[in-house]
């Protein structure tokens, strides 16, 4: 029995060496990996560096030359350009679809009286808002007109007299 446990002794003593064995291994195995990562990433680094380093340097040269206060002022004159041409094509656009669709409903009237005998449908005047027909009144009136109508004695131009009037 006691060479029994004599070879049980040695075996589990064996078998923790290996087991520190293996242990300080995978360690040194991830360490080696790290170690490793790093080099390639350095080794990357100073390739990439060696190659960007006249570019970068062009870039720099190239961004010193340009004049930011004329390039600003360019934008802000290409923004400007660029929001009037919008509110333009809108204000066509509206006035165009506007234009579009009383050609349109006078075609359908039309059609309706032409096509249904039976059935009289009369052209009907667009609907016009009573301050829309107040304002188009109030300017056939002279601006002294206007003035003498509101009591304002500043100068100011027709349209803010017509709309004093209407408030």
């Amino acid at each position: 029995m006691t060479n029994l446990f004599q070879l049980a002794h040695l075996i589990s003593a064996a078998w923790a060496a290996a087991g520190e064995l293996i242990t300080a291994t995978a360690i040194l195995a991830a360490l080696n990996t790290a170690a490793n990562a790093i080099r390639w990433t350095y080794s990357a680094g100073v390739v990439s560096g060696r190659l960007l380093w006249p570019v970068i340097h062009w870039t720099v040269r190239l961004l010193r030359q340009i004049d930011w206060r004329y390039a600003m002022t360019v934008a802000l004159e290409g923004t400007v350009a660029v929001a009037v041409a919008v509110w333009l094509a809108a204000k066509w656009s509206h006035r165009t679809l506007i234009a579009v669709s009383a050609q349109l409903g006078k075609a359908y009237a039309a059609l309706v009286l032409h096509d249904c005998h039976a059935v009289a449908v009369a052209a009907v005047a667009p609907a016009v808002h009573p301050l829309a027909e107040l304002a188009a009144e109030l300017e056939q009136l002279t601006r002294k007109e206007l003035q003498a109508l509101t009591g304002c004695r500043r100068k100011v131009s027709k349209r803010e007299l017509i709309a004093m009037a209407m408030a």
